[in-house]
């Protein structure tokens, strides 16, 4: 005996029914189907990773062997020990893997295709009722994930590694000194309301060379000028004892020029 409740069930049965007809219909997409390839789609991600990670090493090896070939002979030269080595090609992997790493994709993408079409996966695929759009979907996914990797690596990391990979080349290989030893030549700098002109700065005793000191009110008028010969810094400037000032009214006057030893 049917009771009213068996049909209250039915009903629901038959209206969801015709529901999922309803959306695929709409859609042109099953509500089930998108919930039947999960395990499908992790096979895919596997299969792509495992494609991706040979792809990305093959390129990476290529890279730096053909870094090595252009530039063993200056390596060799330089006789570095094999820590500076091992450091060096280190550093250069971020910046291959930056350069190299949509063609991985894509080649990975191509292969984990491929290799489907060819053990006849992709027609059991399509007998299970899903279309090949949605096999794109966690590929699809991937590759956003990818393109932002890419541009964290390219904006912050990579920067990084090439000022490092500079450094080490120039110390290890050219012999140069270090960049925080190298002394700075005529620099201008403009604080507030001043401009400073420094024609040396000696990094390894912290001493200014020929410093001259525009000092300006806030209508951008000449009130002050200083200069000294050395100083250890822009506030010990009036402390040298080779510090030289002159006051202006602040209407334009040219400064002037400084007498004796003094430029």
């Amino acid at each position: 005996m049917i009771t009213a409740s068996d049909g209250q069930m039915a009903t629901k049965i038959h209206k969801s029914y015709h529901g999922e007809r309803f959306w695929a219909k709409l859609t042109g997409t099953d509500l089930r189907s998108l919930v039947r390839p999960l395990l499908l789609y992790s096979y895919l991600i596997r299969q792509f990773s495992h494609h991706f990670l040979l792809s990305l090493a093959a390129f990476i090896s290529i890279f730096l062997l053909v870094d090595i070939f252009e530039k063993i002979d200056r390596l060799l030269q330089a006789d570095l020990s094999l820590g500076s080595l091992t450091a060096y090609f280190l550093l250069k992997v971020p910046l291959a893997a930056a350069q190299i790493l949509p063609a991985a994709v894509m080649l990975a993408v191509i292969l984990t295709f491929g290799l489907l079409a060819r053990r006849r996966e992709t027609i059991a695929i399509k007998c299970a009722g899903i279309n090949m759009i949605q096999l794109m979907v966690p590929l699809v996914a991937l590759a956003l994930l990818f393109s932002l990797l890419l541009a964290l690596l390219q904006l912050y990391l990579n920067p990084w590694f090439q000022q490092q990979v500079n450094i080490l080349w120039e110390t290890k290989v050219e012999n140069k000194p270090a960049r925080e030893l190298m002394d700075l030549k005529s620099l201008w700098y403009k604080g507030d309301r001043a401009i400073f002109h420094i024609l040396e700065f000696r990094k390894d005793t912290k001493t200014m060379i020929n410093v001259k000191i525009y000092a300006f009110d806030q209508n951008f008028h000449l009130i002050q000028f200083l200069a000294a010969r050395e100083a250890a810094g822009p506030a010990n400037i009036g402390n040298s004892p080779t510090a030289w000032s002159r006051p202006f009214s602040g209407r334009g006057e040219p400064a002037p020029r400084l007498s004796g030893n003094e430029t």
